[in-house]
């Protein structure tokens, strides 16, 4: 009876196996094979390379057994008829055994490599899904070049991106003179995945956060400037790994009344179109000191006295004068009435006489070196008085 059964279904096999007379034979299988669409614009895949951010591209297959028998179908990547320097893993691994109408999931992962250089076309992955044998167990029929094929492909874009390494060599914190410039440089170097067509590289100095600010406020109150080259720096077409130096410098005016802080920023971005002006932006801030020059610091100490400080200190010295000359004076009288045994009375003339000797109008010979007279030094004394 077992020996019966299996006869019958090799007879209802090779029953649906027709050959014509030119010996094109007629697939006795179906199977059908459809892959979704990826999320970019087109339906293809796009790949994250970013040095930190790689991932694999996950395709998702489906495989149906449209045939009225069950199958065994394979399922694999067609490297030959596929592009790019890619390696790929299937989930799950086949053969898979699917009824009549049943489907399998199958997920494709497009392995590529963390920076690696994209192109401007997307490379394309081929799948193709083959029955390789119809019935089930005990009667099984390899079918061979007679099992039907099915195939599809999708799109695998590789994402390019601009990354570099970019930094101020000297900093950009430090204080600084009159008559000084200063000069801060900076290193670029490209670590894109693409080379850089239709490109530019941007690096900008600016008074404020936004990048797009045209305003020099806090320069012009110090009275700095830059040189002729300007604020900005634009490098186009950067290869690959290639490094390139430059600077902006920094004009200090020819005098600094005043200590000022000046802060400013340094930024950097790549602008191969509208839609990528953000791509690999960088920051730096900055701040530099203007110092205040020192001979306007004692030009500023001699210029605060006022007008009533001169005339206090001029009424002071003149004080100090007159009363030294009364001193003068009165040394001079004393001394002549201590001299005189007959009287202890000095008339106005005599006192008259004493000025006009102590301070001859009319004689140039006045020295504030008489005020050390030895016999001055000898006669007088503060008692006498």
């Amino acid at each position: 009876m077992r020996f019966l059964h299996q006869l019958v279904s090799v007879m209802v096999l090779l029953s649906l196996a027709h050959f014509s007379f030119d010996t094109q034979a007629q697939v006795i299988s179906n199977v059908t094979l459809e892959c979704d669409d990826g999320t970019g614009s087109t339906g293809e895949y796009l790949m994250d390379v970013r040095p930190g951010e790689y991932e694999d591209v996950e395709i998702t297959c489906t495989i149906t057994n449209t045939y009225q028998l069950p199958e065994e179908i394979s399922f694999q990547v067609d490297e030959d008829n596929s592009t790019g320097d890619f390696s790929y893993d299937i989930s799950p691994e086949g053969p898979y055994q699917l009824a009549a109408g049943e489907e399998q999931v199958v997920v494709v992962s497009v392995r590529g490599s963390q920076g690696m250089e994209a192109d401007t076309s997307a490379y394309t992955v081929q799948m193709t899904a083959t029955v390789d044998s119809v019935g089930t167990e005990p009667v099984v029929v390899p079918v061979g070049t007679l099992g039907s094929t099915a195939t599809d492909s999708s799109e695998v874009k590789i994402e390019w991106y601009h990354n570099y390494d970019f930094s101020l060599d000297n900093g950009c914190t430090e204080s600084f003179k009159s008559g000084q410039d200063v000069i801060i440089p900076f290193t670029i170097t490209k670590k894109s995945n693409i080379e850089g067509a239709n490109h530019n590289t941007l690096i900008k100095l600016h008074e404020t956060m936004d990048k797009s600010s045209t305003s020099f406020e806090n320069f012009e109150k110090a009275g700095i400037s830059l040189t002729d080259t300007g604020n900005q720096r634009v490098f186009s077409n950067m290869k690959i790994s290639e490094t390139q130096r430059d600077s902006f410098t920094i004009i200090a005016p020819e005098t600094a009344s005043n200590k000022m802080d000046i802060t400013f920023y340094i930024s950097m971005w790549a602008t191969p179109d509208d839609d990528y002006e953000n791509d690999a932006f960088q920051q730096f801030s900055c701040k530099i000191t203007l110092e205040k020059d020192e001979s306007n610091a004692a030009l500023g100490a001699i210029e605060s006295f006022s007008s009533d400080d001169v005339e206090m200190y001029s009424i002071f010295a003149g004080g100090a004068v007159l009363f030294i000359i009364i001193l003068v004076v009165l040394a001079k009288v004393i001394r002549k009435g201590s001299g005189s045994s007959k009287s202890k009375l000095i008339t106005e003339d005599e006192i008259e006489e004493e000025i006009e000797e102590v301070f001859d109008i009319d004689d140039d010979d006045f020295d504030f070196e008489d005020l050390d007279d030895d016999e001055l030094e000898s006669d007088f004394d503060f008692e006498d008085l």
